[in-house]
């Protein structure tokens, strides 16, 4: 999935993103001049907010020569990540019909274990596509306001005559623009950042199954094939028996649905961190969260994990890792 999101040129993204944060900052300050401008003389307080709205004209004329790229960016963006939901839908679809025919008689317990081992393996790859793809749509809100200017129509290119020969575009971009007819559509997985943490009164762990403990692991996350580890991750409460989750190959954590782990809680990101196994064990690594990921207390970019280490996910929920 990585090669597929390679192809698509963000570097207008990335010189929006960067304009859109001199824009707030600029914003900033001119609300905060309003707020004070009985403090100061008229004239110095039209000085400073003239100079201000000049540089937003000046950042806004910027952002209107990158516009183009960056929506059709998003165009070839959009029908990937359409393809990524279904195939994640499709998967948990497969795994619910194996189950049911179970329940049925109509698959034998020993084929049950076998059917659903593939359906994990295609689930993990799944949500890490996703996952992947989630970071991608963040970068594109981090250059517009809102999702209904990303969806605007592209304008048409500028086009200019050669040597009295003919016509052709102006920009040196312009072959891909053309080849890049897709309409995006409104749908959005919104990024860990994008929406404020969902107000709920207590943590809600939901492992949407148990790897099998000698699954492979998928060979688009994993260099090699090996026994994956028996571990857990468990939380502790003082009221109620302790929620054991056991690992598999890949455990995204947050709150979003598409995680192996979901955490509903104040400060959690909705792909918060990811644990991986691997030949030495598990792997916990922070996916740039905002409020952090801690081990023991100590806020960590990316830990070994080992016995008893006790995790916290932003300042809320405490999970300990256990390995047999």
């Amino acid at each position: 999935m990585a090669e597929k999101f390679a192809e698509i040129d963000v570097s207008a993204v990335e010189k929006l993103g960067a304009l859109k944060k001199q824009r707030v900052r600029l914003e900033k300050f001119i609300e905060r001049a309003e707020e004070k401008a009985e403090s100061i003389s008229e004239g110095v307080y039209q000085t400073v907010i003239k100079d201000y709205q000049d540089q937003l004209e000046r950042l806004t004329a910027d952002a209107q020569s990158y516009n183009n790229d960056a929506r059709q960016a998003y165009a070839l963006f959009k029908p990937i990540h359409e393809d990524l939901k279904q195939a994640f839908e499709q998967a948990r679809a497969d795994k619910e019909e194996i189950e049911f025919r179970n329940a049925i008689g109509e698959v034998s317990k020993e084929e049950l274990g076998e059917r659903l081992q593939a359906c994990e393996c295609a689930l993990d790859r799944c949500r890490s596509d996703l996952v992947e793809s989630g970071e991608l749509n963040k970068r594109f809100m981090n250059a517009f306001d809102t999702e209904d200017e990303l969806e605007l129509d592209i304008a048409p290119i500028p086009q200019k005559v050669v040597d009295g020969t003919g016509i052709v575009p102006a920009g040196p971009e312009s072959d891909a623009r053309q080849n890049a007819g897709v309409p995006a559509d409104k749908t959005m997985l919104m990024a860990p950042e994008s929406i404020p943490p969902t107000p709920v009164d207590e943590t809600m762990l939901i492992a949407e199954s148990a790897v099998p403990a000698e699954q492979a692991p998928p060979a688009a996350t994993l260099d090699s094939t090996f026994i994956v580890p028996v571990a857990s991750l468990v939380r502790e409460a003082e009221e109620d028996e302790p929620v054991e989750l056991a690992l598999g190959c890949l455990n995204y954590i947050g709150r979003a649905v598409e995680n192996q782990i979901q955490i509903s809680r104040p400060g959690v990101s909705r792909v918060h961190a990811v644990i991986t196994a691997n030949a030495t064990g598990f792997t916990l690594k922070d996916l740039e969260s905002q409020n952090g990921t801690y081990v023991n207390d100590e806020r960590i970019t990316e830990r070994l994990l080992e016995d008893g280490d006790r995790i916290r996910i932003a300042s809320t929920a405490e999970l300990v890792f256990r390995r047999a």
